[in-house]
């Protein structure tokens, strides 16, 4: 059953009609509604994160062992809600950076400091839609789970294999300036692996795509370290230095795409 738990800041945090839900199911995904919310006012901050404290102890605690998940924070990941104050307008102008990922970037800080007080059996997800971001694999920078490290982070209609062999290796926003070169590989049945990310997420891998014309030097020492662990790189581009035995050039033909 999914469970609609109004937390934003008009509400009075009585939850009768959630906690009536609650006992009659028999597996729950809780969705907790914080609404449009300032990023910079601390009463806010305050009150979003008493409203959860609330949650924890009147409805995820006593219902934990039917509990499958529950959702924090859900939106589109254009952010037509994202709250522009001057504070923010001002940061975002200092940043340099594209919009979508200013936005993704404070939500992401707001929301790990908002839960940090929250039991850490309590696993949380983040929800977005693509909106209107065409590319898919813009998609995936601004949902990458280095943004969301203490947090679940889900893309609508997207998913990939999170224990396949075979994985991607997603380069950094400040490098890839060819999302359609990336896009041509993408395939539900590999895993995809953030670029910083790479050095504890290779377990069980076997194969891993890369663009070698975006391999930062650090993730250049991460491909040592997965090459030296027995790994074989699939690579798009020109060779690197590393062991040549360890690389294979790749085309889209050669995977099928």
């Amino acid at each position: 059953m999914h469970i609609l738990v109004d937390a934003m800041l008009p509400s009075d945090l009585r939850w009768d009609k959630e906690l009536t839900l609650a006992e009659g199911a028999e597996h729950i995904v809780w969705e907790i509604e914080l609404g449009q919310f300032s990023l910079t006012d601390e009463m806010t901050f305050l009150s979003l994160q008493i409203a959860l404290k609330h949650f924890v102890k009147t409805l995820w605690f006593p219902f934990k062992d039917k509990t499958e998940r529950v959702i924090v924070y859900r939106s589109s990941l254009d952010f037509d809600t994202f709250s522009w104050d001057a504070t923010q307008k001002a940061f975002f102008d200092e940043s340099g950076q594209a919009e979508r990922f200013y936005c993704v970037e404070a939500i992401s800080d707001y929301l790990h400091r908002l839960t940090a007080l929250l039991p850490e059996e309590l696993e949380l997800s983040v929800v977005f839609n693509r909106g209107r971001v065409a590319s898919l694999v813009e998609a995936l920078l601004l949902t990458s789970k280095e943004r969301f490290s203490y947090l679940k982070v889900e893309l609508e209609g997207v998913r990939f294999t999170e224990n396949a062999e075979r994985g991607l290796l997603l380069p950094s926003e400040d490098l890839l300036d060819d999302y359609e070169l990336v896009e041509g590989f993408l395939e539900e049945s590999m895993r995809i692996i953030p670029e910083s990310l790479l050095s504890e997420s290779w377990d069980g891998l076997n194969e891993l795509i890369i663009f070698s014309d975006y391999v930062s030097p650090m993730g250049l020492r991460q491909l040592l370290g997965f090459v030296a662990s027995g790994g074989k790189l699939l690579v798009v581009g020109p060779l690197l230095d590393l062991p040549i035995d360890a690389q294979d050039q790749l085309d889209r033909a050669a995977l099928g795409c």
